[in-house]
């Protein structure tokens, strides 16, 4: 396990880095003849204080990155409303948190009601960016809820993805909580 050896990826993504850089980076940092998994739930997410690209522009910057290799994108959907609250918490002490007019989650909400448009908020309309996300790359969806509920079906969808045994990836899955 490389504890987030692609972190120049979401560089990448997010515009921090040139994507031809990037291209060379992925391709010095890539393991042959295995498979090699970023995950980054952060790619998704809009930065309060910060300037952020939108969904859209980030696929792009995905899509240029990862151009000419095969690619497989899982996508984790959790319902809207645990999703807003736990990204809120998880991003509270860093940036909420410097931020008057959004240091409490009702604030957030309430900007979220007046400004549903807003980049901030994009990741939590899942009708929005799907159909980009299915134009640029292979997808499959997951439900948070039936990962977190240990299901069956969705063990095996990860094992397929991953080209290991559903016994195998529930035993990784049961054992060690890496991200």
């Amino acid at each position: 396990i490389h504890n987030y050896s692609g972190k120049f990826i979401r560089e990448a993504v997010d515009g921090d880095l040139d994507v031809l850089e990037a291209r060379t980076l992925l391709r010095d940092s890539l393991q042959e003849n295995l498979l090699n998994v970023f995950s980054d739930e952060g790619v998704m997410v809009a930065y309060p204080g910060r300037d952020n690209l939108t969904l859209v522009e980030k696929f792009e910057r995905l899509k240029a990155v990862f151009e000419g290799y095969r690619v497989k994108v899982v996508i984790t959907l959790r319902d809207p409303i645990d999703y807003l609250y736990s990204m809120y918490v998880q991003l509270y002490p860093d940036f909420f948190s410097r931020i008057p007019e959004l240091n409490s989650v009702e604030k957030y909400v309430r900007k979220l009601q007046v400004d549903p448009d807003n980049t901030l908020f994009e990741s939590f309309f899942y009708d929005r960016w799907v159909p980009k996300l299915r134009s640029n790359f292979d997808v499959t969806f997951i439900r948070y809820e039936s990962l977190s509920n240990s299901d069956g079906k969705v063990f095996s969808t990860w094992a397929n993805l991953l080209g290991i045994s559903s016994n195998e990836f529930r035993e990784f899955f049961s054992t060690s909580r890496v991200n």
